[in-house]
């Protein structure tokens, strides 16, 4: 979807980039919701994979991403922008929450497609994706159709990111926006 979208880019005067992160704590879709939710009902955390690692992005750090890419819009028109994030195992997210709220978790039955780490940029991209710092913080920058001078020359996955620690994990637990109360 990412390549249709910024292959629109110079058909109209509509300037089309896109911008790639892991998964929004508290979010729409995010698993720290579900898990309170379960947590108030039951007490019981379910998971389909303890073992697996994911990218863990704040609504904050993901507002930031999108605001730098429009600030940047002119010079990234085409292309996709994303920038390092740390990952943890979902066990140690759930070992957290346990210490910090009480209850226990459990292992559910695994769903179709459950993948043990997810890439942010993936084998097939490393030609064409570059590394630059904007305000001190490492990002990416895809650009599909073109290989860039300098790549990368390993793919960016949660199971080789840098780790949340224990206290950056409680943090992102502790983190319940209002809405979700």
């Amino acid at each position: 979807m990412e390549r249709m979208f910024c292959g629109l880019d110079g058909k109209t005067p509509t300037k089309f980039l896109c911008v790639r992160y892991g998964n929004v704590t508290w979010s729409t879709g995010s698993v720290l919701p579900i898990w309170k939710k379960m947590h108030e009902e039951t007490g019981v955390l379910k998971s389909t994979g303890p073992e697996m690692t994911r990218f863990f992005f704040t609504i904050e750090d993901a507002v930031q991403l999108v605001i730098t890419s429009l600030q940047q819009a002119e010079n990234f028109r085409g292309r996709v922008l994303s920038r390092e994030m740390k990952a943890a195992k979902v066990q140690d997210i759930l070992d957290t929450w346990v210490d910090t709220k009480g209850g226990r978790w459990e292992r559910m039955e695994g769903r179709p497609g459950d993948r043990p780490y997810e890439c942010l940029i993936g084998e097939q991209e490393l030609d064409y994706t570059r590394e630059l710092k904007i305000d001190g913080v490492l990002h990416y920058l895809i650009s599909f159709n073109e290989r860039v001078a300098t790549p990368l020359t390993s793919v960016v996955s949660s199971d080789s990111a840098p780790r949340l620690s224990k206290s950056e994990i409680s943090a992102l637990i502790n983190a319940v926006p209002p809405e979700a109360l």
